[in-house]
């Protein structure tokens, strides 16, 4: 429902406001919600950042639109270097990259590149509490062949609204403002700084800087805490036809491995859907 993304997009676009960008994930198939189509939605709302999990991912966006920036959220294998400059997509870095700088240097170009800071998710980036951080972020900065835009982290569990997940998000954000300070106090041209995943954006103001990652929510997740509130809507409905009706009597089983048993006659229906269109065994 490209209308319900529309009306999500405007919702965020007010709550971020008109001095922060907006980046939009349209990773994995724009969560399934048709890259293609929700991306070209967010560009004729004047959206001119996206972003996608894969190069190629990003190639495939690529072909499609070729004015936007585009940029890839998870590492890049040596080999994909090639194709990252080849398609201008920009990368996140999480180490000293010569090889990439290097290729870049040699085709007389600049690849644009984040640092990308650990600030608790534990997965990828420049762990923020490591002191070496700040001058492996200034060695990349020095390398001919990039062009450093600025600085990404990522809440663990910004949805997490327990008070235990309040202090831990609260903690990310600490560390991050503190590394920004650093770096900035190094002399690092920091354009953009960015930390906010869907969920952040539209309940930590204080932690937009310049720029907000939105995904899931542009479709209407986080329905149980989200959607009162500010009034998404979800952009997504599974629909399938009923191929077979039956009468069972009260204790039959129903499903794989007996999963569900009447308590009393029941009237069964049986959908023709499955693995195929993403429902779990379990259902």
């Amino acid at each position: 429902d490209l209308d319900a993304v529309e009306h999500n997009y405007h919702v965020l676009r007010k709550r971020v406001g008109e001095n922060v960008k907006f980046l939009g994930v349209v990773k994995a198939d724009a969560y399934g919600h048709g890259m293609k189509q929700v991306a070209g939605l967010l560009i004729r709302k004047g959206v001119r950042t996206l972003a996608v999990a894969t190069v190629e991912e990003g190639i495939a966006l690529r072909k499609l639109y070729p004015e936007v920036r585009i940029l890839v959220l998870s590492l890049v294998f040596p080999g994909q270097i090639g194709q990252i400059l080849d398609n201008g997509l920009v990368t996140g870095v999480s180490n000293l990259v010569y090889a990439r700088a290097e290729e870049a240097f040699r085709r007389g170009v600049r690849a644009e590149v984040f640092a990308l800071i650990d600030t608790g998710m534990g997965r990828i980036g420049f762990l923020s509490e490591d002191e070496d951080t700040v001058r492996q972020i200034k060695e990349v900065e020095s390398l001919a062949g990039l062009k450093l835009l600025g600085i990404l982290s990522h809440f663990g569990g910004s949805n997490d609204i327990s008070p235990e997940g309040v202090d831990y998000t609260d903690m990310q954000s600490a560390r991050f403002a503190l590394i920004r300070e650093k770096l900035l106090a190094a002399g690092v041209d920091l354009a953009i700084s960015s930390i906010c995943n869907s969920f952040a954006t539209m309940t930590r103001p204080a932690d937009h800087y310049q720029l907000c990652r939105t995904g899931a929510v542009m479709f209407g997740s986080y329905v149980d805490t989200l959607m009162p509130q500010f009034g998404f809507r979800p952009a997504m409905s599974v629909k399938a036809l009923i191929m077979h009706i039956k009468e069972v009597p009260a204790g039959s089983y129903i499903g794989y491995n007996r999963i569900s048993r009447t308590e009393k006659p029941s009237r069964i229906g049986t959908l023709n859907i499955g693995y195929a269109d993403g429902i779990p065994r379990n259902w």
